[in-house]
């Protein structure tokens, strides 16, 4: 199960440690009543998630802004360096989808800085303006803004951070609903942070460090996303391998293969 999060209903986590210059952050979205094209100055933000400074006030955000229909996706350090991007088409209400954005910071190689966001494997923005990240992030919050007045008004399930880009196999992978944590896809290495959001317990668990976070309000339970097993390739929700055609409602091109197991 994953959980709904609005207004005052979120988790968090305080002192979530420094990020690394080189990473990846997945996870799972299920908008609630958002409009894809939205009517200037009129409804809510909405804040998947952001990991905030409050001196000097650095922080990672994937938010929405209603007013402009923006989407502001990555880093904002000493500079903005977010990619700013509007959210037209991005998003189907009460439809899951799988985001990913990964980050390298300047001097960083092969690339230098770059911030790119994919979603259900396709690349749909990108930013190379230059970022640092800073030491000593406050917190981290799911679900809302940095005051919890700004909440996410979704279904928030499968965060996960990385030490490095993923790889185009990688967030296939992830996409085809392999979990984070799994070792058959080649997701396991490098995870530094995985929080399922399987909504049953509290506080949440974070099962690569332990790093639980915290409930705040009561963001309630909801269905998962339908996820691949990593120890059964025959079935898929029940069904067999060779008739399973979608999951989550996106096409595969082969569910016999993933991970390169028969």
């Amino acid at each position: 199960m994953a959980r709904s999060f609005s207004t005052g209903n979120y988790i968090k986590r305080m002192a979530p440690g420094d990020w690394t210059p080189t990473g990846a952050i997945a996870f799972w979205v299920k908008p609630n009543g958002w409009s894809s094209n939205p009517t200037p100055a009129t409804g809510a933000d909405h804040c998947i998630f952001r990991l905030h400074q409050l001196t000097p006030g650095a922080v990672f955000d994937f938010s929405r802004q209603q007013a402009s229909g923006n989407m502001f996706v990555g880093w904002y350090s000493a500079g903005e360096a977010r990619i700013i991007t509007s959210d037209s088409g991005f998003f189907s209400a009460s439809v899951w989808a799988h985001h990913v954005v990964h980050w390298q910071a300047s001097g960083e190689p092969p690339y230098g800085p770059i911030t790119v966001w994919y979603i259900n494997g396709t690349q749909v923005a990108f930013t190379t303006a230059a970022f640092t990240i800073p030491s000593g992030m406050d917190e981290l919050r799911i679900g809302a803004d940095v005051v919890g007045s700004v909440g996410a008004d979704a279904d928030i399930a499968e965060f996960a951070r990385w030490d490095h880009l993923l790889s185009d196999p990688q967030i296939a992978a992830l996409v085809a609903g392999w979990r984070p944590s799994s070792t058959e896809a080649g997701l396991s290495t490098g995870l530094l942070r995985y929080v399922p959001i399987l909504g049953d317990n509290s506080p949440e668990p974070e099962l690569i460090t332990n790093a639980d976070m915290t409930l705040v309000g009561t963001p309630a339970q909801a269905t998962h996303p339908a996820l691949l097993s990593s120890t059964n390739l025959k079935t898929i929700n029940g069904l067999a391998n060779a008739s399973c055609k979608t999951v989550n409602g996106l096409a595969l091109a082969s569910v016999k293969t993933w991970g390169g197991l028969a």
